[in-house]
């Protein structure tokens, strides 16, 4: 693994040495300008980015990877090291044109493999303790950066060794270097800009850090496999994508403002983002996990908490990928389609990137729905004769203070594709506070017994709508959400008190979308009044919710309190 055979394993400073600067791109850029300053080493990256069959790549790490490819350079940097003390002549420096063009990948393969068969050589272990060793595969595998680092660590070692007469006091080809900024843009785009690069290297060393650890952890039997993959599932993947991502962040910085296609990184890169839905999806999982795996961690205790602790490891891939949104429409907001001539394709970039960050929120609910699913089977003793398979996915759930009958009680609320239940934990089966408004603070959580309280099919359920806000004297809004269901023998209904606007709308939202389901074909006269009611009011939400809600009070009125807790036998125990 690269970056582990970059630092040794066995003590903290070892594993968490290295600042933020050591990342691939700066690497590159570095070791570029030491190659191009090597007499007569100059001209085989132009050989290396012809031999590509592409233009010249502007990034460094594109660069160094063509013209070590090439496998030629190599040798030519091999040769330079002094034969008085060992070291073989490899001779393999250039290519007969007849040969190569026969066949040019075998060419360039047999001058890798001669480079790569030399420094396993007793005399480079002993000269050149810093050269790693690697393979054509893991240079030609485009697919990770793996291979790369380790030729990086090979070649900085020996070129370490050359005398200061090898090189020449400035690159000996100019035009080789990104050249400089054309046009400044605004003092603030800057700012967004350089907040970009700067946070993404950080986050970048943070993942390396953990990659590290993570390794550790495993190779001392602190960590089985199985822990590791759950909270950090692909680490290894994720590392090497994030790190590409950094390097093509990095050269399109160093680009003149109005060649900086910033949008367009990110919409081209919107796949590459997916290793990110395990993380969201795993997520609730493994914080309950994390407890217990930090305190058998033993001596690496110190090292994991210096990287901020299990927790912050955790949270900090998904953090990072909902903070792209955020800097694009920064970024955006500081330009206009008359400064900026890539202003479109900055929008389609901001919008992939909230694609991603939504992509990642719904794996983060479908995994936390999973867990409350898990939960619910073991909690919950009596199903009253129904099965938990057959509720489908769960969609939404909550702790509501919910209203019936003027009386209110704290319940868990599970919307299931088919069915809806509410549950409360069985120490607590007693109305809230014994009052008929308690406050609306946010109800807690605990992993007690559950009684399971109300269950209605979607079937069953003919409407729901909220209700005008209320302010109760604490000063605390309440969002009321009105469910209104069939009974044995009338309607029936109960309140949600939704804590915020967008949790009333999310429900409602939901609940609808439940209810007119192809599955649910429903025929209900309920519809039928409100259809004809809302009719004839005024085509404002505002004004159809209201009469719904006037209707439902209407209705209750006629029906009776009696009548309902008779019906009401059938769904709420």
């Amino acid at each position: 693994m690269s970056f582990v055979a970059e630092r040794n394993a066995n003590t903290k400073d070892d594993l968490l040495s290295g600042t933020a600067d050591e990342y691939l791109y700066q690497r590159c850029l570095s070791l570029r300008t030491k190659l191009l300053r090597i007499r007569g080493l100059d001209h085989y990256f132009k050989l290396s980015a012809i031999s590509t069959n592409s233009q010249q790549p502007s990034d460094p790490v594109s660069q160094l990877w063509d013209l070590f490819s090439f496998g030629a350079p190599l040798c030519y940097i091999f040769d330079q090291l002094p034969s008085e003390r060992g070291f073989r002549k490899l001779n393999n420096s250039s290519f007969g044109q007849e040969q190569y063009n026969t066949n040019p990948d075998r060419t360039r393969k047999r001058a890798i493999v001669l480079f790569a068969m030399q420094i396993l050589g007793p005399i480079v272990k002993e000269e050149i303790p810093g050269c790693d060793p690697f393979t054509v595969t893991d240079l030609w595998d485009r697919s990770s950066t793996n291979g790369l680092l380790k030729v990086i660590n090979t070649v900085e070692a020996i070129i370490d060794r050359f005398p200061h007469c090898f090189f020449e006091e400035t690159p000996s080809s100019s035009d080789m270097i990104v050249s400089l900024q054309s046009s400044i843009p605004a003092e603030n785009i800057i700012n967004i800009i350089s907040e970009l690069i700067v946070t993404e290297r950080k986050y970048v060393h943070d993942l390396q850090s953990t990659l590290i650890v993570t390794t550790a952890l495993s190779e001392a039997n602190v960590m089985d496999q199985d822990g590791i993959s759950l909270l950090f599932p692909e680490l290894e993947k994720l590392v090497d994508f994030q790190s590409k991502f950094l390097t093509g962040l990095e050269s399109i910085s160093r680009l003149p403002w109005q060649e900086q296609r910033w949008g367009r990184h990110f919409f081209e890169n919107e796949d590459g983002f997916a290793t990110y839905m395990a993380y969201g999806f795993n997520y609730t999982k493994a914080c309950t996990v994390v407890p217990t795996i930090e305190e058998n961690l033993g001596h690496f205790q110190l090292i994991v908490k210096d990287l901020g602790g299990l927790s912050m490891q955790l949270v900090r891939p998904i953090s990072r990928l909902c903070k792209y949104p955020l800097l694009l429409d920064c970024l955006i907001k500081q330009c206009s389609p008359s400064t900026y001539a890539h202003y479109s394709e900055l929008q389609f970039g901001a919008d992939a990137a909230k694609r991603v960050a939504d992509k990642l929120n719904d794996a983060q609910r479908r995994g936390n729905n999973e867990h409350i699913v898990d939960g619910l089977r073991s909690r919950v003793q009596d199903w009253k004769g129904h099965h938990l398979n057959n509720f489908g996915k769960l969609l939404l759930e909550d702790v509501f203070m919910v209203t019936k009958s003027d009386t209110v009680w704290e319940y868990h609320v599970c919307l299931f594709e088919h069915i809806i239940i509410l549950c409360q934990p069985e120490a607590g089966h007693r109305p809230a506070q014994g009052r008929k408004n308690p406050p609306l603070s946010r109800p807690r959580r605990t992993q007690d017994t559950l009684l399971l309280k109300g269950r209605i099919y979607w079937h069953d359920v003919t409407q729901v709508f909220p209700v005008p806000a209320q302010i109760p004297q604490i000063g605390i809004p309440v969002f009321p959400l009105c469910i209104w269901w069939k009974g044995d023998d009338a309607l029936e209904s109960f309140v949600l008190r939704c804590r915020t606007e967008y949790q009333m709308q999310q429900w409602e939202a939901m609940i609808n979308s439940c209810i007119k389901s192809p599955r649910i074909a429903q025929d209900s006269e309920t519809d039928s009044i409100y259809s004809l009611a809302s009719s004839r009011t005024a085509s404002t939400d505002y004004g159809v919710y209201y009469t719904r809600w006037a209707i439902s009070q209407d209705m209750t009125t006629e029906l009776g309190s009696m009548q309902m807790r008779q019906s009401s036998d059938s769904f709420w125990s």
